[in-house]
């Protein structure tokens, strides 16, 4: 499980993943998995993409306050969440077991 939130900290959620910290480059980037979104704040935002057949994109989660991605979802509802880097998060595998990973 990994644990990270927006740019700002107003949306904190939890990744249900096997993907490891020394797999993750440098930068944003999405992984497709099970999450946990904690918005207390009401600060998370959906953007949902007009239809389109050129597009995989249908739907992409952002935090109102600093703009940081949380999520997109794909033409077949997979939703794949962003690790954002500037805020550190931590590896945290004591429930993976409970998630079916």
């Amino acid at each position: 499980m990994i644990t990270t939130s927006c740019h700002c900290g107003q949306i904190h959620y939890r990744i249900f993943t096997t993907t490891t910290a020394n797999e993750i480059c440098a930068g944003v980037q999405f992984i497709q998995a099970h999450g946990l979104i904690e918005n207390p704040c009401k600060s998370l935002e959906r953007f949902v993409v007009p239809h389109s057949k050129a597009q995989t994109i249908q739907e992409h989660g952002f935090c109102k306050h600093c703009s940081a991605s949380i999520y997109i979802m794909d033409d077949k509802g997979n939703i794949s969440y962003a690790l954002n880097h500037l805020m550190p998060f931590k590896a945290d595998y004591s429930g993976v077991l409970n998630f079916g990973l």
